[in-house]
Parts: C-alpha cells; structure tokens; sequence
C-alpha cells in the first residue's frame, strides 16, 4: 500500500505484522544514535538536564501491574531505554537496573542521573553478557529493522521464568517517520507467542490522540 506522501507499506509475510517498506521524502526517520537533551526535553521527560516526573510508570501499571519481583536471576535489562523513567521502580521491585540504547548521550545520561550500567549500542547487533530475568522494551520495538527477530533475540536473552515488559503503539500511525512496524493487539500477541513466549497479560491504551498504545506482559517458561 502506497500512501498519498509516498511512504510504501506492506504485511510482512512471514509474520503478518505492517511494515515499512519505503518512507516518503517527508517521512524520513530521525537517526537514533545522535538524540540527545533537545529531544527529550521536547517530549517533556527532563528539563535542565533533569528528570521530569511523568505517567509512564502509573501508565504501565495501570495496564500490566506493578513489576513482578525476581524469580531466580535478578538483573532487569531496559532496551532501548532513552532517558528511561522506569528506573526507579524497577529497582524498587528489586532488580539490578541495566540499561541499553544506541544514543551515546542517553546512555551516558542514564547511567549518571541513577548511577547503573548503561551500554550504547544496537539491540540488534549487542551481544548480550548473559542471560536477564526481565526485560522491558517501552517503544522501541517499532523502530527496529526486524522486528520478530527482535523479539526472538529477547526472548533468547531471558533466563528461564524470565518475564518481557513490552510497549508499542499500535497500527493508527502507519507513516509516522520514525516506526517500521505497526501492531495490532492480535498481531502483537502473535509475534510474542512465536518468539517462545508465554503471554500472561495484554492491553490497549489511548494515552496519545493519533494511536493507541499496546501492553504485554509475557513469561519464559
């Protein structure tokens, strides 16, 4: 399907979920790797190099509950973390906080505003150390080359119990210029499940006027 501006997108056979095939001249996607504090702060999450109190934490809680404390591996790993306003209460739920994003800047930020580990780099391409008991993924599915094999690659990472905190928004957006996969809740649930994953918990939120946002919580068992 070719939208008016000219972005292209089409359902990737192999899993069903939309995707971008082309974007428009418009609709070029930003480069993660240079975000820095202008970014975050124009969506609203620090201001003078500082954290801003937001919903996210109440937002996700309020649609999956609260974190599920450690089973049996404690180290939580937040992909694609940004200027993440989880941190704290993932520590709270007792978890050793661990982060990753491929903005050096954030990276950096992250790891001097709350004194935990932050690796810059790709989900994609980051090998990780070892295995996690939980991961959380808050808008960072969409904007990967692959998104299944993504989910594959987390799924992989979890430890057996492990649980997957995942957020997206959903299908309302197709050419926002910055996401290259477009869930619905069935195609979302679909995609976890064929990662090897449970699924404990979904929702949908409309905490944004142009989409919906989708919840899910799943398990490694």
């Amino acid at each position: 399907m070719i939208y008016p501006c000219g972005c292209e997108i089409e359902f990737d056979p192999a899993s069903g979920v939309l995707r971008s095939v082309a974007k428009c001249g418009k609709h070029q996607p930003r480069d993660p790797a240079t975000l820095d504090a202008a970014y975050y702060a124009e969506f609203g999450l620090i201001k003078d190099g500082r954290p801003v109190p937001s919903n996210h934490v109440a937002e996700m809680t309020d649609a999956l509950g609260p974190f599920d404390p450690p089973r049996h591996n404690a180290t939580a790993l937040e992909i694609g973390c940004g200027v993440s306003p989880y941190v704290r209460d993932i520590q709270r739920a007792g978890w050793h906080y661990t982060g990753l994003d491929v903005s050096p800047w954030a990276a950096q930020w992250v790891s001097s505003a709350y004194g935990v580990v932050v690796t810059c780099g790709l989900w994609e391409t980051w090998q990780p150390p070892a295995p996690v008991g939980m991961i959380l993924a808050a808008h960072s599915l969409e904007h990967m080359a692959d998104a299944p094999d993504a989910l594959a690659k987390m799924a992989d990472t979890l430890a057996p119990g492990g649980v997957l905190y995942l957020l997206v928004p959903d299908d309302s957006d197709p050419a926002n210029p910055d996401h290259l996969w477009f869930f619905t809740q069935d195609t979302l649930r679909k995609a976890v499940e064929a990662s090897g994953l449970v699924v404990e918990r979904s929702a949908m939120r409309r905490i944004v006027k142009h989409e919906n946002f989708l919840y899910v919580k799943a398990r490694k068992l």
